[in-house]
């Protein structure tokens, strides 16, 4: 699975320095459907 990948441009914006967690929300709704589509394609290929 190559694509679709993220690229998070100005990262120091979207991540907060002292947890690490992203705060950005467009950011987090991006990643969790990116894991969410990740996830889908491991139990296409494990079937």
């Amino acid at each position: 699975m190559n694509k679709p990948e993220f690229m998070g441009g100005v990262i120091q914006n979207k991540v907060d320095p002292q947890s690490g967690e992203v705060v950005d929300q467009s950011t987090l709704d991006h990643l969790s459907g990116q894991l969410s589509a990740f996830g889908d394609y491991i139990q296409r290929v494990k079937a």
